[in-house]
């Protein structure tokens, strides 16, 4: 299963939303049924604004610069607890 095909099973797309997914990550329809395919791999943007989606990101301005910057500094501090936590 292609990674955008998983991406968009997890978030509740299904096989005839490939472009309604990928205009959600700004991505045109035709690269959509690409990454969907497997005939191409995301790229790096791709997968960072799928993580943006996933997690209910705004998209960037200068007016939510502040509030996405507190944003990544709270993940990174969840994400540190998980990771402390699997450890003990």
């Amino acid at each position: 299963m292609s990674e955008f095909k998983a991406w968009m099973s997890a978030m509740g797309y299904h096989g005839k939303q490939v472009a309604k997914a990928g205009a959600s990550i700004g991505m045109g329809a035709g690269t959509a049924h690409l990454r969907y395919r497997g005939e191409k791999a995301p790229d790096l943007m791709e997968r960072l604004a799928m993580a943006a989606v996933t997690a209910g990101l705004p998209a960037w301005s200068p007016e939510r610069h502040l509030e996405l910057e507190a944003c990544g500094k709270v993940a990174t501090a969840v994400l540190a607890c998980i990771k402390s936590r699997a450890q003990s």
